[in-house]
């Protein structure tokens, strides 16, 4: 047996979504980052490694799976600084598909790749799977996330083992389309202010600061390279944080705050069209609740195209989610309203392709 350890580059495997390599380990640092490659070998295993927080509680650690010729191997979530992971094993020379991916969102951790050991006799046995044609970025709140999706119900307090990009609507709509994806989304998170209903803005949590970086966390807060890895269309989903401050005390302060959102949404607009010159921007909001809010993403929507004329910006209205369609935790979408909310992203997005 002659085994060979390789380390994870850009240049061996396919990254999907936003990462970091730090001292020669590949951090999957967002919801649904992933790395993905074939392996040649009679035999492969991998060293998955843990950063700081596999000292969170156990509800609190970064969840990832592991795929082999797409079959789940391992779905758990970290508790070692490293660990091995056999991927395959036997007497003859095979070719081997193999994904990584993050399932929970990005304030709870990273999960890092380190090498790939593999019984071989091939100078580069391991190698990208191909790109896809196009490439969607989601950016959102828990919803994106997929907080909860596998909770029992609207009772069932969150934990990492329950949130499930997989079963995201983002993660659905781009599988619909045979499209790559990456996903900046974290629970809580606003415009203007992250989810408070006392009335006190929250300025720590807001999705503008950290669009620019590949993680808010200091360890991977490097900033990300739009030209790099270009987005044909952008997805916005996000205000449904921002509607707990909108509307706390009675709604006394709703004109006020609903026109201060407006103008943060539409700053907002301006950044991400910055940074993705020619992508078409998708606005949506939620599903959980306030129609009022929706209406505004809509209108500050519409004043963003009339003052810059940018005819590749498009809002588009979605249902609230029905309680016969079930709950995830915390009264989160389940599994069902993602997949609704995928047929009608995947529909809206393949007329507009259709139309250019």
């Amino acid at each position: 047996m002659k085994i060979s350890s390789f380390g994870v580059s850009e240049e061996n495997v396919r990254l999907i979504g936003r990462y970091v390599i730090k001292d020669g380990t590949l951090w999957l640092v967002q919801s649904g980052s992933a790395a993905e490659f074939t392996v040649i070998g009679k035999t492969a295993e991998l060293i998955i490694k843990g950063d700081s927080s596999i000292h969170s509680p156990f509800y609190h650690r970064p969840r990832f799976a592991v795929y082999v010729n797409e079959k789940l191997i391992i779905d758990k979530t970290t508790d070692k600084p490293e660990e091995v992971i056999g991927l395959f094993a036997g007497e003859n020379t095979v070719t081997v598909k193999v994904k990584v991916m993050m399932l929970s969102e990005a304030e709870y951790g990273a999960v890092g790749i380190g090498c790939i050991n593999i019984d071989t006799d091939e100078n580069a046995p391991i190698r990208p799977t191909p790109k896809k044609d196009m490439s969607i970025e989601f950016i959102g709140d828990s919803i994106t996330c997929a907080y909860g999706v596998e909770g029992a119900g609207c009772s069932d307090p969150f934990r990492t083992s329950t949130e499930n990009f997989t079963r995201s609507y983002a993660y659905l709509t781009s599988q619909k389309l045979k499209a790559d994806y990456s996903a900046v989304c974290y629970s809580g998170h606003g415009i203007i202010s992250g989810y408070n209903t006392s009335g006190v803005k929250d300025t720590q949590r807001l999705v503008p600061d950290f669009y620019g970086k590949a993680s808010k966390l200091p360890d991977y807060s490097e900033k990300w390279d739009f030209d790099k890895h270009k987005n044909d269309i952008v997805v916005v989903n996000l205000g449904t944080n921002d509607s707990s401050y909108i509307t706390a005390d009675g709604r006394m302060h709703f004109d006020e705050r609903i026109n201060e959102f407006m103008e943060g949404y539409i700053a907002f607009l301006k950044t991400v069209r910055e940074k993705n010159r020619d992508a078409y921007i998708i606005c949506t909001f939620g599903t959980m609740d306030n129609d009022d809010i929706h209406g505004h993403v809509g209108k500050a929507a519409d004043r963003y195209i009339k003052e810059t004329h940018d005819s590749r910006v498009i809002f588009v209205h979605t249902e609230l989610q029905r309680e016969s369609d079930g709950y995830g935790c915390d009264w989160h979408p389940s599994e069902i309203t993602h997949r609704k909310l995928a047929d009608m992203l995947a529909d809206k997005i393949s007329s507009i392709l259709a139309a250019v």
